[in-house]
């Protein structure tokens, strides 16, 4: 029988060290993640693995970009370690790095990832799911509280705030138009009212067709979005898919927003992410569902 490798033999024992989390009732004396542990940032930490996209871009946003050890694959590092992808990064080469913290989320990360972590002594701090701004506000708050940068986070969420307002204003007045915000393309994908998204298509002034149903990101047939028969359709999918998608709905005679040649396009990045780039990503949809194009952007109208 071949013998374990002597990296995993050691990551193996670390994992039978124990981890804490927060009772009812208890002063945290610390800052507590959406587990329930508690973490002790006396001392900011240096070292730190984003195991999401999300967290790297708000540590950038943050000022800390020098602090990151690694990211997963998809994560805006121009340099650095690669660790693989959300739900199967490496863990070895994570224990490797020693590092002083992991950001990891509950939509992303598997909670098989972040228990093996834990139990080599490791700090992981968890969130998610976000479903409002503040939520997401107050992720970027517990972030400047770990990384000794409050002031930070409060200016990162006061642009976003200043843009979201920006939306909320030049939508106020307007009649809200029944929209369709296409998230994927094979199969179709959307949004439920418990989502970031839900909330950036109300606060752009629109209404959400798919809020009611059941799953948060439910699949949806061609037939389905036809009986919704929205009068805007949004794609926000990536590369060719984006295309592809808005054609397919512009072709669709019964379609009221293809009969009216409302079906646009948006980077999904602005939108169904947790990132300061949220803000513009709402006015960028107030304008495109109000039907005026943001300046130098054909948005395939």
């Amino acid at each position: 029988m071949k013998k374990p490798a002597a990296g995993l033999l050691f990551f193996l024992a670390l994992a039978l060290l124990p981890s804490r989390s927060v009772r009812p009732g208890e002063d945290p004396g610390g800052v507590v993640d959406d587990t329930g542990a508690v973490h002790d940032f006396s001392r900011p930490p240096r070292r730190i693995v984003s195991l999401n996209p999300d967290f790297t871009a708000n540590l950038l946003a943050l000022g800390a970009g020098e602090r990151i050890a690694a990211g997963t694959d998809f994560c805006p590092l121009p340099e650095g370690i690669r660790l693989g992808s959300l739900s199967h990064p490496n863990l070895e080469k994570i224990v490797a790095l020693a590092p002083d913290l992991v950001l990891a989320t509950r939509e992303g990360n598997r909670p098989q990832t972040v228990a093996a972590l834990r139990r080599t002594g490791i700090a992981v701090f968890v969130t998610g799911p976000a479903v409002t701004f503040e939520d997401y506000f107050s992720l970027l708050r517990r972030l400047g509280s770990i990384l000794g940068e409050p002031v930070a986070a409060e200016e990162v969420i006061g642009r976003i705030e200043d843009k979201l307002a920006e939306a909320e204003n030049y939508a106020r007045g307007r009649e809200r138009p029944r929209v369709f915000l296409q998230l994927g393309a094979a199969p179709i994908v959307s949004a439920n009212r418990r989502t970031i998204v839900h909330q950036a298509i109300t606060a752009a002034g629109g209404i959400n067709v798919t809020a009611d149903r059941p799953n948060r990101y439910p699949v949806l047939s061609r037939e389905a979005v036809m009986a919704f028969d929205p009068d805007v359709i949004v794609v926000a999918v990536m590369g060719e898919e984006a295309a592809w998608g808005m054609e397919r709905w512009r072709r669709l005679p019964g379609l009221r927003a293809g009969r009216e040649s409302r079906v646009y396009a948006i980077d999904p990045d602005l939108i169904c992410r947790l990132t300061p780039d949220l803000g513009e990503g709402v006015l960028s949809l107030a304008k495109l569902i109000h039907e005026e194009i943001p300046a130098g952007r054909d948005e395939g109208r």
